[in-house]
């Protein structure tokens, strides 16, 4: 038998999005499953990120942990988030992102209800677009479980997707810091973490999202070129 989860932490790293994380939180404000803690690390913002979250803390109707750090970029902010989860797994929510209302409790019942030893490296699912179209084409249903860069390049699977890691394994492979430079893609990690262990595969979609103009994915070349 496996101890079953008790606590989801949900994690985001946020750089003066004052203006759009309030949709986040509204989407946390009304998870049908209350057993998360919601990690907001602060990656140096000059706007008014801490007397929003200081409000929402005051509210006292979601647990926030809030961390202000200087701006050193996503990959060093998760590596904060890291150190300061409690919960089993680990749920990476970026700023301008939100979830359906069941998605907590969606997450403790499959992960409660199947088997998961140290070949599991945690859960893969779905993302929606706002108007509740899937992201991307899906996974064979046949397939239960496999590695993140699999999904695409053996199984046909594409669009982003949902990653929740185990907290304790994702903290093995931190992201390394470089003088001067703000960005590493999260494959950097995510890679490694495939190296070991398969994800379960929860055929369902709990994360709304939407690309952002001022969004770390609208130029990747100009970060690459910045950040060799």
């Amino acid at each position: 038998m496996y101890k079953e989860m008790e606590l989801l932490t949900i994690f985001t790293p946020t750089y003066n999005r004052a203006y759009i994380l309030p949709k986040l939180y509204e989407s946390l404000k009304i998870q049908t499953d209350k057993r998360f803690e919601w990690i907001i690390v602060d990656d140096g913002s000059v706007d008014n990120t801490m007397s929003l979250v200081s409000f929402w803390q005051e509210e006292g109707l979601v647990n926030i942990n809030y961390k202000k750090q200087a701006n050193q970029g996503k990959h060093i902010a998760i590596n904060t988030g890291l150190e300061l989860a409690k919960g089993e797994l680990f749920f990476i929510v970026d700023s301008d992102d939100c979830l359906t209302s069941d998605a907590v409790q969606k997450i403790f019942i499959f992960w409660n209800t199947h088997e998961h030893h140290d070949n599991i490296s945690g859960i893969l699912s779905y993302r929606q677009f706002p108007d509740g179209t899937r992201v991307g084409y899906p996974l064979p249903k046949e397939v239960k479980q496999c590695k993140l860069r699999d999904s695409n390049k053996k199984y046909g699977s594409t669009g982003d997707k949902v990653v929740i890691y185990r907290t304790e394994l994702f903290r093995n492979f931190k992201f390394p810091k470089f003088k001067e430079e703000r960005f590493l893609g999260e494959s950097y990690a995510y890679n490694q973490i495939d190296d070991i262990a398969d994800m379960l595969v929860m055929d369902d979609m709990i994360y709304i999202f939407d690309y952002q103009k001022d969004g770390l994915s609208q130029d990747f070349r100009k970060l690459y070129r910045e950040n060799p």
